[in-house]
């Protein structure tokens, strides 16, 4: 609701809401449907809440909930139009504008429900539910989901909401570099003993080989007794 809009709005709802009982007042656009019917005894403060309903729904549509024919006979017109607001179906905003918010709706639809004990009983019950609309807080006739109070939540905090993506955003690159590191530091100790085996086993080989090729050498010296060598396999005994 922009500015123009909403300085009427709340006046309209501060303003002029008593009516006399019994007392037919304005335009029959914004009647309620008891005194459309001329149930003059039904008519008290939640008449006049239908009557703010249906100004609110003329802000934010563009003309009255009820509109009646024009054929020239200005009489029969009216009594057409009285006819339809205390038989006819209440429309719905969102029937006829589908962008208009689920909140307001509601709103509308509870100020002119065509039964006067499910109404806001006063007229400041429904202006604390269009000012908490109009403060983005929530109203009494509209239940949100998850999402929405998740959202209004957001735009309410909005620097705690930051504070706290920018810590979970730290906190996630920390616990992925973390987990980066300790694979890496994994990774280097593994290839580490796989190079400390593979430099084991080439000095074991080298070792032997020395070893081999000393038994060979020893074994050309008269005297010396041979040494044990892995490549020749130590004679078998004849047997006699």
């Amino acid at each position: 609701i922009d500015s123009g809009r909403r300085e009427l709005l709340l006046g309209d709802l501060v303003d002029g809401t008593e009516t006399i009982a019994g007392q037919v007042v304005g335009s029959p656009a914004y009647m309620a449907p008891e005194q459309a019917a001329a149930l003059n005894d039904q008519v008290d403060a939640r008449t006049d809440v239908y009557g703010l309903g249906a100004m609110l729904f003329t802000i934010l549509i563009g003309h009255p909930p009820h509109r009646g024919t024009k054929t020239g006979n200005s009489a029969k017109d009216t009594i057409e139009l009285l006819n339809r607001i205390s038989s006819g179906e209440t429309p719905r905003l969102r029937d006829l504008d589908a962008t208009i918010p689920k909140a307001l709706d509601a709103i509308c639809a509870k100020a002119m429900n065509k039964g006067a004990r499910l109404r806001y009983q006063d007229a400041r019950d429904l202006a604390m539910d269009v000012e908490c609309y109009l403060a983005d807080e929530a109203v009494t006739v509209h239940k949100e989901s998850l999402l929405q109070k998740t959202g209004r939540w957001l735009r309410k905090h909005r620097t705690k909401a930051q504070t706290i993506a920018i810590s979970l955003i730290v906190v996630a690159v920390v616990a992925i570099a973390s987990a980066i590191t300790v694979n890496d530091a994994k990774n280097r100790e593994a290839l580490a003993k796989k190079e400390a085996l593979l430099h084991f086993e080439q000095a074991r080989r080298s070792i032997d080989k020395s070893l081999i090729e000393l038994s060979d050498a020893l074994t050309e010296y008269p005297g010396v007794q041979e040494w044990p060598s892995r490549r020749r396999p130590k004679p078998i005994p004849k047997s006699v």
